[in-house]
């Protein structure tokens, strides 16, 4: 049997408004930072550009460049065995802040959205602010 908590208090959640599955929000406001904010960039021209690639792959700077930021839900579905979970990212966050999810096929336990900031400017996530839908399949062996 399904079971929804949020924040250890089940719950009842309202479903996708254009897709069939559940919506998910912030728990708490974060920020995304942009990949160009890395320190890595900051000051690159075209005169330094060869000291700064110098280690490029040891760099430690660019070794968490592409490392995904957690946006919090407070959620936990419980699921049935025969049951997996599929989020889809907003579109608003797609399209018009550049963000894309890095893990879409998740467990129920703890959901926490993944996502890259590909945009030039930082973005910041708004507590109650819709992240994602779970859209919950059967598997099938």
């Amino acid at each position: 049997m399904r079971k929804i908590t949020k924040l250890g208090q089940e719950i009842e959640l309202p479903f996708g408004l254009d897709l069939p599955g559940y919506q998910l929000t912030s728990v708490k406001q974060t920020t995304i930072p942009s990949i160009l904010s890395n320190s890595f960039f900051q000051g690159i021209s075209v005169i330094n550009i060869q000291k700064k690639l110098k280690g490029f792959r040891s760099n430690p700077e660019l070794q968490k460049l592409l490392s995904p930021t957690l946006v919090e839900t407070g959620i936990s579905i419980h699921l049935d065995e025969d049951e997996m979970i599929q989020l889809v990212v907003n579109d608003n966050l797609i399209q018009n802040k550049h963000l894309i999810p890095v893990q879409t096929v998740i467990s129920g336990q703890n959901i926490k959205v993944q996502l890259i900031n590909v945009g030039l400017k930082d973005i910041v996530v708004n507590i109650e602010e819709l992240i994602a839908t779970a859209i919950i399949f059967k598997s099938y062996r």
